[in-house]
């Protein structure tokens, strides 16, 4: 059984940020850090009827966020880049959480701004 405050706070989220509905397709974005949270919202999100798609990637892998091993070694081109499912579900998914965690609170402090930015467009 899971924490009571992660259970709360995946409820506001699915049923106050996002009004999740029946047939709705939502997107969970999370790293392992947010595990916990992302396993609630995935039960809440069944509860009410929508879809779940939990994209779980580890600390400093993932491509939509300022983390330091994408920023560090991807390419001009690679960070021009978007990928094939995060374009569909950013376009056409009725709802999109994504849970911001982090291992390393100061990993981004050393990453090339330039880089950061043009990710960031």
């Amino acid at each position: 059984m899971s924490d009571l405050r992660v259970q709360k706070f995946a409820k506001i989220l699915v049923e106050h940020s996002t009004r999740i509905e029946p047939g709705d397709r939502v997107l969970i974005e999370g790293t392992t850090a947010a595990e916990p949270l992302v396993r609630e919202l995935y039960i809440q999100v069944l509860e009410k009827g929508g879809h779940p798609h939990p994209m779980i990637g580890f600390p400093g892998m993932v491509p939509f966020v300022q983390e330091d091993m994408y920023l560090t070694y991807a390419s001009d081109t690679q960070l021009d880049f978007i990928p094939t499912f995060y374009k569909i579900a950013y376009d056409q998914f009725e709802s999109r959480i994504r849970i911001h965690s982090a291992t390393n609170t100061r990993g981004a402090s050393s990453l090339d701004p330039v880089k950061a930015q043009r990710r960031g467009r």
